[in-house]
């Protein structure tokens, strides 16, 4: 019994060494001095024209960037959109504010387009040609993986 005694106070007392250890390891120098956010202020946002009646504003990462993540701000005047395009990769967006009209094909068609209101999320696959305008002013929040290109015609050619 008393060496069930010692071998328990023997883990017990290797255990405590050892949390010992790793505690020193953790001292102040080791703990990040400031955490790295980000915060953006809508009032603050520094607009850029991308297109007629469309700005942006980069949130985080770089749109140009291959194989990069980004997101940004899209903000549409009422009645702005694009003719048909594909991008080379995946995207997604939400809605903020307004009413974005999103179609599908390579002919512009405005019958052919759904309205997504805010809250409502959308993922456009590469390759996918689509088109899209905007009732109201429209604000969407898209988030992808670079590069964000836009591609006119045929199957992106």
């Amino acid at each position: 019994m008393s060496s069930m005694y010692e071998f328990k106070h023997a883990c017990m007392y290797t255990s405590l060494a050892g949390l010992g250890l790793i505690a020193a390891a953790c001292t102040k120098e080791s703990i990040p001095k400031s955490v790295d956010l980000k915060i953006e202020r809508y009032a603050n946002i520094k607009w850029s024209p991308a297109l007629p009646g469309v700005e942006v504003t980069v949130l985080s990462g770089n749109p140009e960037a291959a194989a990069q993540p980004y997101s940004i701000l899209i903000k549409c005047a009422d009645g702005a959109g694009t003719k048909p395009h594909r991008h080379p990769t995946d995207g997604t967006a939400i809605v903020l504010q307004g009413t974005y009209l999103l179609g599908v094909g390579e002919t512009y068609d405005p019958a052919k387009q759904q309205a997504l209101t805010v809250g409502d999320y959308v993922y456009v696959p590469k390759e996918v040609a689509h088109f899209d305008s905007c009732k109201g002013e429209t604000v969407l929040y898209a988030h992808g993986i670079g590069p964000l290109e836009f591609n006119c015609g045929q199957s992106g050619r």
